[in-house]
């Protein structure tokens, strides 16, 4: 979870395969980072977390971002 807010909990942040190692780098290239919007805030985590939501496929996104998943929640175990 890569958060695009202050804030312990986030409602808009980049979900990617690996832990953020830089504040101002991506950890991935693009097909590995998913911008989530989030239906409720989520708490921040550096644990793996479980999301659904409406995958969409962005076309010529300005933070050239392939991949956003709209309404998402958290599944819980």
């Amino acid at each position: 979870m890569m958060p695009l807010e202050p804030g312990e909990k986030q409602k808009h942040f980049l979900l990617t395969i690996t832990t953020p190692s830089c504040a101002y780098c991506l950890p991935a290239g693009p097909e590995g980072v998913v911008e989530i919007k989030a239906a409720a805030p989520v708490k921040f985590t550096y644990q793996p977390i479980v999301i659904t939501g409406t995958m969409n496929v962005l076309k010529d996104d300005p933070m050239g971002l392939y991949y956003r998943l709209d309404a998402a929640n958290v599944v819980t175990p």
